[in-house]
């Protein structure tokens, strides 16, 4: 799978490249070149036309002339290889795997288009309505886009205060997008204080997942040398579910142990849901039921809202892989009920999925392969490519039950192919799923 690059033009510009890290452009020019290249990413643009466009005021040969430089930098930002360029025409490559928050009204941030930007192309950007309704319900204000909005100006104007609401409000900083999060914090100047906090997140939200083990084992070390339980708790939460996604279930019951001890240290009702949570998900992994009841005992000492919604809509996503499937619809109506339009994107995921599951099971074939795809494709274009792959495995069982060999043969190719780009291991209850082509 090709990992995609990030642009966000909304707020302040931001460029990750496909590890998540920012690319700086040389100038605002520069930035106004790729914004205008991406909003044109099908068939390109004259090349006079962009530099008319980008520089709307200066003589034609200047244009060109600004233009030709622009493109040097661009190209050495990004690689030569993508970015397209004819005597008269340009455009990206469409073998660049690009999201931007042009394109997916979710991701973009308070202060509009491409901010600071003169011309009337960029204004008419800025004023321009939702395309279609799917894209005036995206942009409706949800829980996590008014966090969003209010770490962004903490990170500008109060950086210390920023950590705090974080450290405060940790389910709410895992329902955003990894680019988003990354942004806030190189934007910051970090304390040493934070800075195993800052390791986490990182880590928490990396798509690869052997960095995202490095990330957490940093933080879980800042977290052993200041003392720091809570950020201890956390850390072992999310390190041993990523040892148990890479195949190492030694490592992932070692950190299960450090969780356990935390939790007795602590004696606080968080500590002890997150070690319940991390030990029914790895039973969850190997196909013991018995992961389940620890699910639920998680939930039952959870008392965030959001949190608890987010340990619902995991359950169901199991209840479902194990095949108990009037278990999942019922785990589901409660995420309903709790998970209001939070915007809290890990929860979605999770909830999408399920609801996918019961629709297969069901036989709802016709329905459930256009969810699927969605689904995949969101997900990979996230940065989520855990559940891209068992959407993808999904539709895979799916089509050979269904008959349709050839199409079942090329989403498991895919499938793999993503597996082995974020080197996930395929655990006893993913080897369930798959079961079928055995």
């Amino acid at each position: 799978m090709q990992l995609s690059w990030q642009l966000f033009l909304f707020g302040d510009f931001c460029l990750l490249d496909p590890l998540g890290l920012p690319v700086r452009l040389a100038n605002r020019k520069v930035e106004g070149v790729l914004a205008v290249l991406a909003l044109h990413r099908q068939f390109g643009m004259e090349r006079d036309e962009l530099a008319e466009i980008v520089w709307p005021q200066r003589p034609l040969e200047n244009q060109r002339a600004s233009l030709r430089q622009a493109l040097v930098q661009l190209k050495r930002a990004v690689g030569d290889e993508n970015v397209e360029a004819s005597r008269s025409h340009l455009r990206l490559s469409s073998k660049l795997s690009l999201t931007c928050d042009y394109d997916l009204p979710e991701l973009r941030r308070a202060n509009g288009f491409m901010p600071g930007h003169e011309g009337e192309w960029f204004d008419q950007i800025r004023y321009e309505g939702p395309r279609d309704e799917e894209a005036q319900d995206r942009k409706t204000p949800t829980v996590v886009t008014h966090f969003s909005e209010t770490l962004n100006w903490m990170a500008m104007h109060d950086p210390r205060g920023m950590f705090e609401l974080l450290k405060a409000s940790k389910s709410l900083a895992k329902g955003l997008r990894f680019g988003n999060l990354l942004r806030l914090i190189t934007l910051t100047e970090r304390s040493r204080v934070y800075e195993g906090w800052s390791l986490f997140w990182r880590g928490a939200s990396e798509n690869d997942l052997q960095l995202c083990a490095n990330l957490l084992r940093s933080s879980l070390k800042e977290a052993k040398k200041d003392n720091d339980l809570v950020l201890a708790s956390e850390v072992c939460l999310e390190l041993g579910k990523v040892y148990s996604r890479l195949g190492f279930p030694e490592r992932a019951d070692k950190i299960c142990t450090i969780a356990e001890t935390v939790a007795m240290r602590l004696q606080t009702r968080s500590a002890k849901s997150n070690f319940f949570r991390l030990k029914g998900t790895l039973l969850a992994h190997r196909g013991d039921l018995a992961g389940l009841e620890f699910l639920r005992r998680a939930e039952d000492l959870t008392d965030d809202v959001i949190e608890k919604a987010s340990a619902l809509s995991a359950r169901a996503f199991f209840e479902g892989s194990l095949g108990l499937f009037e278990q999942s619809r019922m785990t589901l109506e409660l995420v309903e009920r709790v998970g209001f339009d939070l915007g809290h994107h890990r929860i979605n995921v999770s909830s999408l999925m399920a609801k996918a599951q019961l629709l297969t099971a069901g036989g709802s074939f016709q329905q459930a392969a256009p969810e699927l795809e969605k689904i995949a494709g969101y997900c990979y274009s996230s940065g989520n490519a855990q559940f891209g792959v068992y959407a993808e495995e999904l539709m895979a069982k799916m089509f050979h039950l269904h008959g349709d060999r050839a199409l079942a043969r090329e989403k498991l190719t895919s499938a793999r192919q993503a597996r082995k780009g974020s080197q996930m291991a395929t655990t006893p209850l993913e080897e369930r799923r798959i079961a079928v082509f055995s």
